[in-house]
């Protein structure tokens, strides 16, 4: 189990993997992101994973975009998975008011420079 626990006790992101299968190296830990090195034993196969929380409060998430950024910069094979705590358009959102335009741009614009793709999904869009 790896855990992004600060001192207070408090926990945002836990990461369990199974130590028979993949090995998980620790790169960085910060409040939003626990980012990994992640190696299969049966086929030496490596990725890079960084898993995310966001926060609420978009000053907040201002860090995150930074610590994807500095990722960015270290790795080979990478994904971005969690929750952003952001939408990349506004028709991702179901509400009765709009998502704040400059938190989908200051998104899309760090995907953009840590080249990263937004994948498709299989399913409801909404859960």
């Amino acid at each position: 189990i790896i855990t992004n626990m600060n001192n207070k006790g408090y926990s945002r992101i836990w990461v369990l993997f199974s130590t028979s299968t993949v090995r998980v190296t620790l790169i960085l830990i910060t409040d939003p992101i626990v980012h990994c090195s992640i190696c299969h034993y049966g086929s030496s196969a490596k990725l890079d994973c960084s898993f995310v929380y966001g926060f609420n409060d978009a000053q907040h998430r201002l860090s995150l975009w930074t610590d994807l950024h500095s990722v960015s910069s270290m790795v080979g094979v990478w994904i971005a998975l969690g929750d952003f705590k952001v939408v990349r358009a506004i028709g991702e959102r179901v509400s009765f008011t709009l998502p704040n335009m400059d938190s989908i741009h200051d998104f899309n614009n760090c995907l953009g420079k840590c080249g990263l793709v937004d994948l498709s999904s299989i399913g409801l869009d909404y859960t």
